[in-house]
């Protein structure tokens, strides 16, 4: 299995594996599965933001966009030189973007008609969207991040993985400073917001310096606010950060501290639980709130690469390295759906 996307409302996943697409209702697992196909392997499929509509890209050098209801298709009008690598929708689904070798192609989802082409000089690899389908990063082969229009955000920075806030007003990058207060400092030894409109960097240069020494950040999430960002640490630690109106960041008490290295966290939109993952095979879900409750969660043996709750906290999706994606009901703990595949789910969202 490639990938995994949810439809906004979280009652359906997308299901991508090698040159087909699937659709499946994680509430009516009887329900028919609208497959969608392309002659060559999907590299991204899609829901649009009111899950009527899928967009793929795949390298058989076509883009797709597809009735979610049934399986009806019109081909993009495209001709890229090289095969499709992204696609998704923006704008709150009025637009549909697609990257292919060094260009980004926009199209009307309703006429499907070609509005504007952008050339850029590195190869692109991933179109990201927040929630709402509104703002758009752009990731490349040699790890930076630019927004439509070459406006380019970071040299330094991990692009494969930028995490919004829930609102998409921000986004928090590891990495992202070219100027380091310390000659030892490593890229993952540091973290940075960024003003999603503006493209400005929120976080000071001088303020970095977020972990001890030889400990590596592993993941980032969001609080319910948009100053406040969690650190999952290599060290088991989930450390909350306070971003101050000057730039600043404030370190506060750890939420949690967990006796291995963590792999991965994400933080549901209300903010009131932790859902986290550990080197240790440790899949659990923490209140945030004054009991500190743990909930455990029966993991794969498998190694866990990413995590996501749907936006009314009552599921929390796992995708594994051996392909497999479960759904966890929040309340109960309980695993009410399960999909093995034979590779990597490398990205998981609701």
């Amino acid at each position: 299995m490639r990938q995994f996307s949810f439809s906004a409302d979280g009652n359906r996943v997308l299901a991508v594996t090698a040159t087909s697409a699937v659709v499946v209702n994680l509430y009516d697992p009887t329900s028919p599965q609208e497959t969608f196909w392309h002659r060559g392997t999907i590299n991204d499929a899609q829901f649009s933001p009111d899950g009527s509509m899928v967009v793929t890209a795949s390298a058989d050098k076509t883009a797709r966009i597809w009735n979610a209801a049934r399986p009806a298709m019109a081909p993009l009008p495209v001709a890229p030189q090289q095969g499709c690598t992204s696609a998704a929708f923006a704008d709150g689904g009025s637009t549909i973007l697609v990257a292919s070798d060094q260009d980004l192609l926009t199209y009307d989802s309703d006429s499907l008609i070609d509005s504007n082409l952008e050339h850029f000089e590195g190869k692109l690899t991933s179109l990201t969207t927040d929630s709402t389908g509104k703002k758009v990063l752009v990731g490349f082969e040699d790890g930076h991040l630019e927004t439509p229009f070459h406006q380019r955000v970071s040299d330094e920075v991990n692009s494969y993985a930028p995490v919004f806030s829930h609102d998409g007003k921000y986004f928090a990058t590891i990495g992202g400073f070219r100027e380091k207060l310390l000659v030892t400092m490593r890229e993952n030894e540091q973290f940075c917001v960024w003003e999603t409109k503006t493209r400005a960097r929120l976080t000071r240069p001088d303020s970095i310096a977020p972990v001890a020494p030889f400990t590596s950040i592993r993941a980032l999430a969001f609080g319910s606010s948009p100053s406040e960002l969690l650190t999952a640490l290599s060290s088991g630690e989930v450390l909350p950060w306070t971003i101050l109106p000057n730039g600043a960041v404030q370190a506060g008490t750890p939420v949690l501290r967990h006796p291995s290295d963590l792999r991965t966290i994400t933080v549901s939109n209300d903010g009131l639980r932790l859902a986290f993952a550990g080197y240790d095979g440790t899949l659990a879900i923490r209140s945030l709130g004054g009991d500190k409750s743990e909930v455990p969660l029966a993991a794969n043996s498998a190694r866990i690469i990413c995590l996501a709750f749907d936006r009314k906290t009552r599921l929390l999706a796992a995708g594994y390295a051996d392909g497999s994606l479960v759904i966890y009901g929040v309340l109960s703990g309980n695993a009410i759906l399960r999909l093995a595949c034979p590779a990597e789910v490398l990205r998981v969202e609701f």
